[in-house]
């Protein structure tokens, strides 16, 4: 909550100075392919992998003196070891194996400013709510457990960008957590904690009780980082067409370990205004 408190003022001051300048515009879509490797040892020793070709995101951003950006990502996971296979609940009654799923949304804004070295190079750096939600849900044969993760961070971020000529630049992006709000699936998976969170049987109460139940971690707990790679050409004053590569690492150690690994490919459209 002081995070959001310190993002919140942060906020309100930099736009009375943005207001002094004429603001840069734009919003982006993209749309591609995600690689995931994941292990979560609350559930199962195994590591479960998929290549998904669901994988979206939705960005604005408005420069003046600061930079502030809106990003929303969304990507889903399967995962199943073996063939899928029948099973019988009772005599005569039978089903087939479906796979795990996983779905994956982030919702972050940035704020920061912006230093030139020349008329090629620039860099980008600031402070992000950096905000990771993702519920999964793990099934061998007629059992079905849902289990989940979710980090709310406060982020440092750093971004160079270079032009090699009028139309076309390269990005680079990084950012990790200075302090986070991280809650996760108990131990026990369905324990008396999960039952007392799940008595409304209403889907905002229960989010926000899952997420009541969490504690802050720093670099002891949680390790975290993000990157990003980028190619962006201008088809023109209005319109440009990219290409970005995304890699994710999350590693937490409580009340077990989970490690993840996620390697993302997009095209971007992006619309300037």
């Amino acid at each position: 909550m002081k995070n959001l408190i310190s993002l919140i003022i942060i906020l309100i001051f930099s736009q009375s100075i943005d207001a002094q300048e004429t603001a840069k515009n734009s919003l982006a879509l993209g749309y591609g392919t995600s690689y995931l490797m994941r292990q979560d040892l609350i559930f199962s020793e195994f590591i479960h992998k998929d290549l998904s070709p669901v994988f979206a995101s939705l960005t604005y951003e408005k420069e003046k003196n600061f930079i502030h950006k809106v990003e929303l990502d969304f990507g889903m996971y399967k995962y199943q070891m073996i063939d899928t296979y029948e099973f019988f609940w009772e005599a005569g009654v039978s089903d087939h194996s479906y796979p795990h799923t996983y779905t994956f949304v982030d919702l972050n804004y940035y704020i920061g400013k912006n230093h030139r070295f020349s008329d090629k190079l620039s860099l980008n750096y600031g402070l992000a709510s950096v905000n990771k939600i993702q519920p999964g849900s793990y099934i061998w044969g007629f059992s079905d457990i849902f289990g989940y993760f979710a980090n709310f961070g406060l982020d440092a971020w750093a971004e160079t960008e270079y032009s090699l000529n009028e139309k076309s630049r390269v990005k680079g992006k990084i950012s990790f957590p200075l302090v986070s709000w991280s809650t996760r699936s108990p131990y026990l998976v369905n324990d008396a904690e999960h039952l007392e969170n799940t008595i409304s049987n209403k889907f905002i109460p229960t989010f926000f009780a899952y997420v009541a139940d969490g504690k802050i971690r720093s670099w002891n707990k949680l390790q975290s980082i993000d990157l990003e790679f980028s190619y962006d050409y201008d088809l023109s004053s209005k319109f440009s067409l990219g290409a970005e590569y995304g890699f994710e690492f999350i590693a937490y150690s409580d009340p077990t370990k989970l490690t993840s690994f996620r390697n993302t490919l997009q095209l971007i459209f992006k619309y300037k205004f």
